[in-house]
């Protein structure tokens, strides 16, 4: 895994405003621990 400050940075914006909906439930993807996974598959695209 990466670990820098823009990948962490990356993963605290995902999961801060990111979501999924279930079932008229907002889980943010922080609590449901994918923002990380997916800021280190974005990482690249935002160089």
């Amino acid at each position: 895994m990466i670990n820098s400050p823009q990948m962490d940075q990356l993963a605290a914006d995902i999961g801060d405003r990111i979501y999924i909906d279930i079932a008229k439930w907002h889980l943010y993807l922080k609590d449901a621990k994918l923002h990380t996974g997916l800021a280190t598959s974005f990482l690249p695209m935002c160089e």
